[in-house]
């Protein structure tokens, strides 16, 4: 699941078709916080045990949206892809809130 949300967001982001959502004021923040939790992890097999527990805890109480921390986590697995080493700018820089 988690390489699955890290395809969609970077299709979105390559095709422009950002879901408003994703620029919300606040919305950006949230996702860059929970990234800086997320920055220790080094290992991608690390990573995905951990998204395993916290999406699974937060699909119980919220659904299937993609949520700050789905998209932390693929911002972060797009981090640790051997094949595409990248730096990734903050949510807040990469796709800033719309205004209003």
């Amino acid at each position: 699941m988690l390489s699955l949300r890290a395809a969609e967001l970077l299709r979105a982001v390559e095709t422009g078709t950002i879901v408003p959502h994703w620029r919300v004021p606040g919305f950006g923040r949230e996702v860059d916080e929970i990234r800086a939790q997320l920055g220790p992890i080094e290992l991608r097999g690390t990573l995905a045990a951990s998204f395993g527990r916290e999406a699974g805890l937060r699909m119980a109480l919220h659904g299937a949206a993609a949520a700050p921390l789905d998209l932390a986590y693929a911002v972060r697995w797009l981090e640790l892809d051997p094949k595409r080493p990248r730096p990734i700018p903050a949510w807040t820089r990469w796709l800033p809130a719309e205004p209003g």
